[in-house]
């Protein structure tokens, strides 16, 4: 999970984790309540979900 301008905060295992979990669940909206830069948020779109 790399990208140019945002930092993770968190151990890239808690990300993996997460999009594992996330994935396997119909697609809709989710609320991210943000404690960082947004990485977490950019795996989020990326599976195709709505992030608030």
């Amino acid at each position: 999970m790399k990208h140019e301008l945002i930092k993770p905060l968190a151990h890239e295992a808690i990300y993996t984790t997460v999009v594992h979990i996330l994935d396997a669940l119909p697609r809709g909206t989710l609320l991210d309540v943000p404690a960082g830069e947004g990485a977490l948020t950019v795996l989020l779109l990326r599976l195709g979900l709505e992030v608030t």
